[in-house]
């Protein structure tokens, strides 16, 4: 009987330090400085510089209208 309630332990110990090491990767992704922030932050700054260089090329007259 003490044989089972060893591997219940076991497995219990088992599934905390997988839990454990999820959790700190997860951590580590979403952290200000993680690889998927700083992915996140690299592409809205790619689509804000589109943005603004579509932006800058419109072309005004001296009335202030779009070309």
């Amino acid at each position: 009987m003490k044989f089972i309630n060893i591997e219940k332990a076991q497995t219990a110990v088992e599934f905390l330090l997988l839990f454990a090491a999820v959790i700190l990767v997860l951590v580590f992704a979403f952290a200000p400085r993680g690889f998927i922030t700083n992915s996140i932050n690299s592409a809205m700054e790619d689509s804000i510089d589109g943005i603004k260089n579509m932006a800058d090329g419109v072309c005004y007259d001296s009335d202030g209208n779009p070309c």
